[in-house]
């Protein structure tokens, strides 16, 4: 981890991009004759196989190494992809995952970092700090003069000023023959080499066996000194074959040392040479806290291999068989020579990372998913379920932040329903009035009648009475 966290900009064997300039006219009249090139950092998301773009707005602080002023453009053009805010910043003064997260955190899309050095941005990378894993911003990095140049052009006052529109296409080299190859560089006892294949293992299955080959490589050094004097001495415990092959101390004072690492790695190499079912099933089980925690590695990989169907002994026949003789301290070994070889042709230097069809992976390696999406594009002809998967992306919802609220709108919305509340308790108390009213004067009316009836009764009696007298 000490030397990721080192290492700033390697050489790289890998493929840069190139950023467009849409607007204003004259900044693209230069890049489209300059033609200046982009290198992909090798964390955050990167979309391949897709097109970003966006307004550029030089960052305040222009290192980025501090929280950022908010950009000047209002939140409706801000959610127009057209005009995505990415931040351009000068390299320097802290990571290049301390600027994205920065830049993130203040609404970028994309990092573009100005190169301070006198070097080609097609031979560097931006590479992580170990603490870049909340990154989900592409980041890449453009030579100083280009970088000059648009600074130059953000430097002038806004007012008179066409805002700097600009697209970046991250493309994913084609697959040129009838099968996708994916080398995976890993470390025997590195927990996220593990956390890689085993969870890559699921989105490998959807692929027909034919049209994907995985392969496993692993991070091999050397001892300088032990050139010198041929490759004659064994006194180095991090090394193998006299110091021809060496790896870093796993736990520095521990009890482990390099030369645990480098037999893991013949473990897994041969396991994937002997069933590519069976490297996969190991690494899902393999426990990488075991040998911190037991010091010795013989018994901890047994519990892998366990759930593999090879056998020990088999297992051990494969790693003799791989050194010239049974000195391992000084013989050679044609496999790790082999993976020394390639791992200096391709100049990785990070683990665990992916190259695909001979193109190195940039963006961050976990959650698969973005490895996933890498293999998908490499596809001359996308298989189905990789269509599926896009367009089930694409459909995704997703939830955005309420607006503010405006109070005068409130008290105007509150008044209307207010008027609609009063209007209809008015025609409800009107129909209830009239309703009564109607009820009492029935009532009334009744009781008139039932008073006349009453009297015309009396009067039919009493004339009855007289009549009755008068006979």
């Amino acid at each position: 981890m000490s030397l990721r966290i080192a290492i700033l900009c390697l050489f790289v064997f890998a493929v840069s991009c190139q950023l467009q300039i849409l607007t204003p006219p004259s900044l693209k009249t230069y890049w489209n004759k300059e033609k200046p090139k982009a290198a992909i950092a090798n964390f955050g998301y990167v979309p391949w196989g897709r097109r970003l773009t966006g307004t550029v707005f030089k960052a305040n602080p222009y290192k980025a190494c501090s929280p950022l002023e908010p950009f000047p453009i209002d939140k409706e053009k801000a959610e127009n992809p057209d005009t995505y805010p990415i931040v351009l910043a000068e390299r320097g003064g802290c990571t290049f995952a301390q600027k994205a997260q920065h830049a993130q955190l203040a609404g970028a899309r994309m990092l573009i970092i100005v190169d301070n050095l006198d070097e080609s941005a097609e031979q560097t990378m931006p590479v992580g700090d170990g603490q870049d894993g909340s990154v989900h911003i592409p980041t890449i990095m453009i030579g100083g003069r280009a970088g000059a140049k648009l600074r130059e052009y953000l430097d002038q006052p806004e007012e008179t000023r066409e805002l700097i529109s600009i697209a970046m296409n991250f493309e994913m080299p084609k697959n040129q023959g009838s099968k996708v190859k994916i080398e995976l560089w890993l470390s025997g006892l590195d927990e996220r080499s593990f956390d890689l294949v085993k969870n890559l293992k699921e989105y490998i299955d959807k692929f027909n066996p034919d049209t994907v080959a995985v392969t496993p490589y692993y991070a091999i050094w050397y001892c300088p000194y032990c050139r010198e004097t041929n490759y004659t001495t064994d006194e180095n415990m991090n090394c193998l074959s006299g110091g021809r092959y060496c790896a870093p101390d796993p736990d520095e004072s521990g009890p482990l040392n390099g030369r645990d690492i480098l037999y893991e790695d013949l473990r897994q190499l041969c396991i994937h040479t002997l069933s590519t079912k069976s490297w996969f099933d190991y690494m899902a089980h393999f426990d990488t806290k075991c040998p911190l925690a037991k010091g010795r590695m013989e018994k901890c990989h047994l519990r892998a291999l366990e759930h593999t169907d090879i056998e020990e002994k088999t297992l051990e026949g494969c790693i003799q068989s791989t050194f010239d003789g049974s000195n391992h301290n000084l013989t050679d070994n044609w496999l790790l020579k082999k993976q020394r070889v390639t791992f200096k042709r391709r100049g990785i230097q990070v683990w665990p990372s992916v190259v695909i069809n001979g193109f190195l992976y940039k963006g961050n390696v976990l959650p698969v998913t973005n490895v996933y999406e890498a293999i998908c594009e490499a596809f001359d002809t996308m298989p189905t379920h990789c269509i599926e998967y896009f367009s089930r992306k694409k459909s995704d919802t997703v939830f955005e932040e309420a607006d503010d609220l405006d109070l005068m709108s409130i008290v105007v919305w509150i008044g209307v329903i207010g008027v609609f509340v009063l209007l209809g308790a008015l025609f409800f108390y009107r129909r209830w009035i009239r309703r009564e009213l109607m009820r009492d004067l029935n009532n009334q009316v009744s009781a008139k009648i039932s008073e006349y009836m009453s009297m015309q009764d009396d009067e039919r009696g009493q004339r009855g009475i007289i009549k009755g007298t008068e006979d």
